[in-house]
């Protein structure tokens, strides 16, 4: 039984802006008058958009017994269990922090817009954020 479901997602326009705001800079100067070919650009664009598109949002299920973490495409997935969740607060990420998945000094972070997230502070001492655009009611289902 879901005790909790919400899905966050990115800011779509400004996310589009910063993964291919370059293209159109590269193809008006980078490349004028230098006889070039464009399918130098095909592989890093793709993989942008993979990128894009596969992390653009975050879904966060609280259960009973788990908590499970979905990106887009349902992968990457993470799944902690409830019993090794010492406790849960509301945390304000600094900005150096980003987003995505990465090791900060806090401990692992799965996020994808923001700087709002939820700190599971764990049974074996290490920590966890989650991204959330609604850290209270994500604590409270925690608790």
């Amino acid at each position: 039984m879901n005790l909790y479901q919400r899905t966050q997602y990115t800011n779509t326009t400004l996310m589009a802006l910063l993964l291919f705001g370059w293209l159109p800079i590269v193809l008006l100067f980078g490349l004028r008058g230098a006889g070039g070919s464009l399918r130098f650009l095909a592989l890093p664009a793709a993989l942008m958009a993979v990128f894009f598109f596969g992390f653009r949002s975050l879904m966060v299920t609280v259960t009973t017994t788990e908590v499970q973490l979905a990106y887009t495409s349902g992968w990457p997935t993470k799944t902690i269990e409830r019993a090794s969740i010492v406790s849960a607060e509301p945390f304000r990420l600094p900005w150096w922090y980003g987003v995505g998945i990465r090791l900060t000094p806090k401990g692992w972070m799965w996020s994808v817009w923001g700087y709002d997230t939820v700190l599971l502070n764990l049974s074996d001492g290490s920590g966890f954020l989650i991204g959330t655009d609604d850290p209270e009611g994500l604590t409270a289902a925690l608790r």
